[in-house]
């Protein structure tokens, strides 16, 4: 016993006796912690290796924060479900540019808005009127027409726009239904999409 702690002094002394580098500490079996992170990470992890977070380690956060997630992903189901109509579609022919807009705002109103652009370089004159019918038809066949029509001498130079817009309330409309929107005496809609209002 006398010998290994005399042993054990003269590593101690010869090391210290020596430039004090970090190697002949390491030869000498002394391991040091230099950053203070480093040294209550060690303290912290127990025995056998990956530390616990705290976070979950309480049973009360663990079951709130569950509560959370749960309340979270109902209120997503809620939205989609109960989401405001939001449709945009767009078509090309023959140098004019047909949309359809179909928009839920406040006061659970549906805007159907149905716009012409002359994309041509001359400009676009409408000679006679032309009727616009959007045809909103539910699942049980029953049918909504509205009807509007452009006026007769409008006149879109390049560029130029005319609109044609309707505006419902939510209740007056049944939950989806197919939406198909003629022009003039066309017997083939425009556009035809189903829509959930």
């Amino acid at each position: 016993m006398w010998w290994f702690n005399s042993r054990r002094n003269r590593s101690r002394g010869a090391v210290r006796g020596k430039s004090e580098s970090i190697d002949d500490y390491k030869k000498a079996g002394y391991t040091y912690y230099y950053s203070r992170e480093e040294r209550l990470k060690k303290l912290k992890t127990p025995e056998g290796g990956k530390r616990r977070p705290r976070f979950f380690s309480n049973k009360k956060t663990r079951n709130l924060l569950i509560i959370l997630i749960d309340l979270f992903l109902i209120a997503v189901v809620m939205y989609l479900i109960n989401r405001p109509a939001n449709i945009y579609l767009q078509k090309n022919d023959n140098g004019l540019v047909y949309e359809l807009n179909i928009t839920g705002i406040k006061g659970k109103r549906i805007l159907i808005g149905f716009s012409i652009t002359n994309h041509g370089a001359e400009k676009l004159v409408f000679s006679d009127s032309v009727p616009i019918v959007v045809e909103i038809e539910d699942r049980n066949g029953e049918v909504i027409i509205l009807s509007d029509a452009i006026k007769s001498d409008t006149v879109l130079f390049p560029e130029e726009s005319t609109s044609i817009v309707f505006l419902l309330g939510q209740d007056e409309l049944p939950g989806s239904a197919k939406v198909d929107v003629f022009t003039g005496t066309a017997s083939v809609p425009v556009f035809s999409k189903n829509v959930r209002f």
